[in-house]
């Protein structure tokens, strides 16, 4: 009775992995990459990064824009600095 339980349970994630597959196959094609993405940002240096980072990744053709919303950290400087290195992203 117990490998039966274990079967099931291993083969409704093997079906859950296929379906993770198939997803990661199928919608991208539907769902258009976006011309470009605006963020507005404020006091966030420590998450904008990571998200610029990610964002690059995921849409690998959009532009980036990122405006600013008088930040007192240094979000405004990392974005800057990531814009120099990247051409994708551009700063407001």
């Amino acid at each position: 009775m117990g490998s039966l339980l274990f079967m099931s349970f291993l083969s409704f994630f093997a079906l859950l992995g296929l379906y993770s597959a198939a997803r990661a196959i199928v919608f991208p094609r539907i769902i258009p990459e976006p011309e470009r993405i605006v963020l507005r940002v404020r006091n966030c240096e420590n998450d904008i990064e990571y998200t610029l980072r990610a964002l690059l990744h995921r849409y690998p053709k959009s532009r980036i824009i990122v405006r600013d919303e008088d930040s007192s950290d240094r979000t405004a400087e990392i974005v800057r600095r990531m814009a120099s290195r990247c051409p994708r992203i551009y700063p407001e």
